[in-house]
């Protein structure tokens, strides 16, 4: 008779050390050194100052995870590395809160499975070594989730852990309380009317808590409403609705994002599809259908026909889709192989090893595409923005003066001058130009763009001189004399003076 180690000789707490020793060695030695992405400039500025009007951070706000971040950052002293800590320290939470969950909504092989899935997803990974907020809204919406199942199940205790749970992770990004929050009623209304009221009360309480001061460094309602609604505005007006080409597109979108996240366990899920179809009438009188219907389905009708961009925004559910994994998984072991934990074993490591090798062997982007869902959530793109910012960055201040010189910088970079070039002129240019005529101060005599696709069409009243880098890039600028002002626009560089020789 073959025993389970895990059932009976393991502690859990040894279980949960060996978790978190493995994502903790498999995180640290990729943390980027830069500011990874726009946002996550936002972020680091909302360190020095927080003020959503100013973008720092982004609307909604995200002031919990910009309150963490400082907490980190007045001991560490350097914005990127902290945020990237706290990312580094999510990404190890979830991979605990996908044990734990496993182990109380199945058993605690699932739980393990659930785990190792979560320490090895490429985009799981990827994110916990950029300065983005996504590895606590993972680790959150997972501890919301687990929580909410117990209290579909009767464990009525847990109210108030519940409801504390689901607005602390609002706090930390807003629209989790909207997505989370269909699961979270339902599980309420099982509860008797008085903690159901109670309930209500305690996440109202929390989410005024850090609404407040969010509202109030934001320049009052007034000023926190204008900002949200600003960017609103811009969300709209990408938003799919029943435009069906852009439901097209983000539906597209969350296939390749959801292909990051999974890898070879979409071909398990689609197994566990078909060998279990004769089951689906049984499935809606289970209490872990209506979980995993509650907690997904909400943020797929979303990003599908509302808004979908950044990767990480499948982190709503991503945790819920990865559970499925590891259920069907141990589900097909069972039914093909009664129970043999080789063939799970076999199946679970098949998967790892493919999350593992895409991660560190995947080139940077595919098809030689550098659009969005393309940039693989790899080793080698984390590698690639670090070496791209670190030798720019550095030979513009090595070879330009900030007193004489206006940098431009082009998507994805555009923000990164605010925070890396501020002593240069213009900082905010790179995204305040648009359509408009920039008058350059007369002590300015360098316009330098950034990067290489950055005002593509420009002309000049002077030649365009280039800078081999390192890495063999060029780096492009123009140079004219002082004691003029400059007019700059998207088409054209208008100097009045001759170029400088």
């Amino acid at each position: 008779m073959r025993m389970n180690p895990l059932k009976h000789n393991v502690p859990g707490s040894w279980i949960v050390l060996g978790l978190t020793v493995a994502a903790l060695s498999m995180r640290l030695p990729f943390m980027t050194h830069y500011l990874y992405h726009w946002d996550s400039v936002n972020f680091a500025l909302s360190l020095e100052r927080y003020d959503v009007r100013l973008q720092q951070p982004h609307p909604p706000g995200y002031v919990l995870y910009s309150a963490l971040g400082s907490i980190v950052n007045a001991v560490v002293h350097e914005a990127n590395t902290s945020l990237v800590l706290l990312s580094v320290i999510g990404g190890v939470a979830g991979v605990i809160a996908m044990y734990w969950i496993g182990r109380h909504m199945f058993n605690r092989r699932i739980g393990l499975i659930a785990a190792f899935l979560t320490i090895a997803s490429p985009i799981q990974w990827f994110h916990s070594e950029v300065a983005l907020s996504y590895t606590l809204e993972f680790a959150l919406v997972t501890v919301v989730a687990g929580l909410c199942y117990r209290q579909l199940v009767g464990h009525s205790r847990c109210w108030l852990l519940t409801a504390i749970a689901i607005g602390l992770a609002g706090g930390v990004r807003q629209n989790d309380l909207v997505l989370l929050f269909p699961l979270w009623l339902v599980s309420v209304w099982t509860l008797t009317w008085k903690h159901r009221i109670l309930s209500l009360i305690a996440l109202a309480t929390v989410c005024l808590a850090w609404m407040t001061p969010m509202v109030a460094l934001s320049g009052g309602l007034n000023g926190y409403v204008l900002a949200f609604h600003n960017v609103s505005d811009t969300v709209f007006a990408e938003s799919s609705f029943f435009d069906v080409q852009q439901i097209l597109v983000n539906a597209t979108r969350l296939a390749i994002y959801l292909g990051y996240g999974i890898m070879f366990g979409g071909i398990v899920l689609a197994l566990a599809a078909v060998a279990f179809m004769r089951d689906i009438l049984t499935w809606p009188r289970d209490k872990h259908t209506w979980l995993f219907v509650l907690w997904i389905v909400p943020s797929l009708l979303f990003y599908v026909f509302i808004h979908l961009r950044q990767p990480g925004h499948v982190f709503t559910f991503l945790p819920g889709v990865i559970l499925l994994v590891a259920v069907a998984i141990d589900a097909l072991g069972t039914k093909l192989f009664n129970a043999e934990q080789r063939a799970i074993a076999l199946m679970t490591g098949v998967i790892l090893a493919v999350d593992v090798v895409f991660f560190m062997l995947a080139p940077a982007s595919l098809f030689g595409s550098e659009t969005l869902p393309m940039q693989t959530m790899s080793r080698r793109k984390l590698a690639q923005r670090d070496q791209i910012l670190g030798e720019r960055l550095s030979y513009v201040r090595a070879h330009f003066d900030p007193a004489a010189t206006v940098v431009y910088a082009a998507n994805p970079d555009q923000r990164h001058m605010d925070f890396y070039l501020r002593d240069y002129q213009s900082p905010s240019i790179s995204y305040e130009l648009c359509n408009t005529t920039w008058i350059l101060p007369p002590e300015v005599k360098t316009l330098l763009l950034f990067n290489e696709h950055a005002l593509p069409d420009l002309k000049a009243d002077v030649p365009l001189q280039q800078a081999r880098l390192p890495s063999g890039a060029l780096i492009r600028y123009y140079t004219w004399s002082t004691g003029s002002n400059a007019l700059l626009n998207q088409k054209r560089l208008h100097t009045g003076a001759h170029a400088s020789r």
